[in-house]
C-alpha cells in the first residue's frame, strides 16, 4: 500500500471513530432508553439504580475518578476477553481518572460463568481479583468443571478458602442482584458498558472509548 493509500485508510480510520463517538455523546445526552447494536432494547439505570450497582461491583482505578465505566461482563465470554483489554490499557493510561465497575451477568450459555462470578467475589476479598479475572480470561476456553478452579490457583488465590466462600449466601446475593439489576433495564447480552450511569450502544474500542472521555470533558466544561 502507498503513502496515500495509507493516509487515506487512517483517515476513514478516524472517520469512524469520530462517529461512534457523536453517537455516543448523543447518547449520553438523550433520553435514557436506546437500542444496541445486537438489537437490545436497554434503558440506562436511575440514579438509584446507578449507585446500587457501583455498589454491588467489583471497582478498581480512582477513588474519586472524574467518570466511572461500569461493566455488564461474563468470564466465559470471548468479548469480555477482549474488551477486557481495553479497560486494562485505560486504567493503565489513565487510572488516575477514571473508576471500572466490573458487574457480574453470568450468560446462561455458559456453564461455568456463575461459578466463576462467585469466585471473583471471592478472589477479591483476597486482595487477587486483577489477578483472578486476568487469569480466567487468559484461560478461557481451555476450563472445565474440573479444571477451573485449579486455574484460579495460578492466580495466587487460596482455593480451600474460596471454596467456602462462594457458598456464603452474601457472596451469592451479590452475584444475584447484579444480575436482577441488569434485567430490570434490558441487558441480555456482554459486555454491556455504561459511562457515568448511561447504556453505550456497543462495547466501544479504546480510541472511541477514550474520545468519548474527552469529549464528555469539553461537555463538562461548557
Amino acid at each position: 500500500m502507498g503513502t496515500r493509500g495509507r493516509i487515506f485508510e487512517v483517515g476513514a480510520t478516524v472517520t469512524m471513530v469520530l462517529a461512534s463517538v457523536a453517537v455516543a455523546v448523543a447518547t449520553w445526552r438523550a433520553p435514557v432508553t436506546l437500542k444496541t447494536a445486537e438489537g437490545q432494547v436497554v434503558q440506562s439505570p436511575s440514579n438509584d439504580q446507578w449507585q446500587e450497582l457501583q455498589r454491588l461491583g467489583q471497582r478498581r482505578g480512582a477513588a474519586a475518578p472524574k467518570h466511572i465505566i461500569a461493566e455488564f461482563s461474563d468470564l466465559q465470554c470471548p468479548f469480555c476477553k477482549r474488551f477486557h483489554g481495553v479497560t486494562q490499557e485505560l486504567l493503565a493510561r489513565r487510572g488516575g481518572e477514571i473508576a471500572h465497575v466490573l458487574v457480574h451477568f453470568p450468560l446462561a450459555s455458559h456453564p461455568y460463568a456463575r461459578a466463576m462470578a462467585e469466585a471473583a467475589v471471592c478472589a477479591e476479598e483476597q486482595g487477587a481479583l486483577e489477578l483472578f479475572v486476568a487469569t480466567m480470561f487468559a484461560y478461557q476456553g481451555t476450563t472445565t468443571s474440573d479444571s477451573w478452579l485449579g486455574v484460579a490457583a495460578h492466580a495466587g488465590v487460596d482455593t480451600l478458602a474460596m471454596q467456602r466462600c462462594v457458598i456464603r449466601p452474601t457472596t451469592v446475593s451479590r452475584v444475584d442482584r447484579g444480575v436482577e439489576v441488569a434485567k430490570r433495564i434490558g441487558i441480555r447480552g456482554t459486555p454491556t458498558v455504561l459511562v457515568d450511569g448511561r447504556v453505550l450502544p456497543k462495547p466501544p474500542t479504546l480510541l472511541e472509548l477514550e474520545a468519548l472521555l474527552d469529549s464528555l470533558d469539553r461537555i463538562a466544561r461548557n
